[in-house]
């Protein structure tokens, strides 16, 4: 589940490859059964149309329970987060989940988790009234390569342990910044070990996160096409005037 988060930066380059070669979910759910029949043949997908809802089934041919059960998880996050952003719809997707942990994923995913029988992303109305969230898709192509630039980029002021942070951070922009919670459960360490830790490198989690947004809030106002309010949804800000807040703290 958290190396599915984790390459949720890689997901969001296959989403916008699948948005220039598709023209609706249902050929984009095909080229993902394709990649995985060609690619990965021991992941299956199997979809199916229920009366008023639309189903995607994963399975796994290896025998092993564990390993199994390690690649679903992975999976199912990354498939989540591509359909996420995807899929311009208020009926889904859900998650369901044969495992324990339900908080865990419900945490990791930002999304409530429901516990199951299988591995299923459910909508809960037809393939049919599911489009292709244009704009979303739109603002990735944007992002996407300053994402890739800024993972590339060397910071000078950072030192080890907060470049860690400042990476699987960008790594699991969606493209909204992740919460302290969801970087911090991608260490082996607490969450007073990673403060302490950033601390003593001079830096914070708050510091951190606020030069990605500022970073990225400049790129995006370079391109000149997207308006103020949706600068603030895209770095996850409930509304302009707390975005236009956040700005004024980066520029003291």
């Amino acid at each position: 589940m958290h190396f599915g988060c984790f390459l949720n930066l890689k997901s969001l380059g296959l989403i916008y490859q699948l948005s220039l070669e598709t023209s609706n979910l249902e050929q984009a759910i095909f080229f993902i059964k394709e990649y995985f029949k060609h690619t990965f043949p021991i992941i299956s997908l199997q979809t199916k149309d229920i009366k008023k809802t639309f189903e995607l089934r994963l399975t796994c041919s290896l025998d092993d329970v564990i390993i199994k059960n390690h690649l679903l998880d992975a999976i199912i996050s990354v498939m989540f987060r591509e359909l996420t952003q995807m899929a311009s719809t208020e009926c889904g997707p859900r998650v369901i989940v044969p495992q324990q942990h339900i908080a865990q994923f419900s945490r990791s995913l930002k999304t409530e988790v429901e516990q199951g029988k299988a591995y299923i992303i459910k909508f809960d109305c037809p393939i049919s009234e599911i489009q292709l969230n244009k704009k979303r898709l739109n603002e990735i192509g944007i992002l996407l390569p300053q994402f890739l630039q800024m993972l590339d980029k060397k910071k000078t002021n950072y030192s080890y342990f907060s470049k860690q942070v400042r990476n699987m951070t960008l790594n699991l922009c969606s493209p909204e910044i992740p919460s302290f919670e969801q970087v911090s459960d991608q260490f082996a360490l607490s969450k007073r070990t990673i403060q302490r830790m950033l601390t003593s490198e001079g830096l914070s989690f708050r510091k951190i996160t606020n030069g990605i947004e500022k970073e990225l809030a400049d790129y995006i106002m370079k391109e000149g096409s997207i308006k103020t309010r949706d600068i603030a949804v895209i770095l996850g800000y409930t509304d302009a005037s707390a975005y236009l807040h956040a700005r004024k703290k980066w520029q003291e």
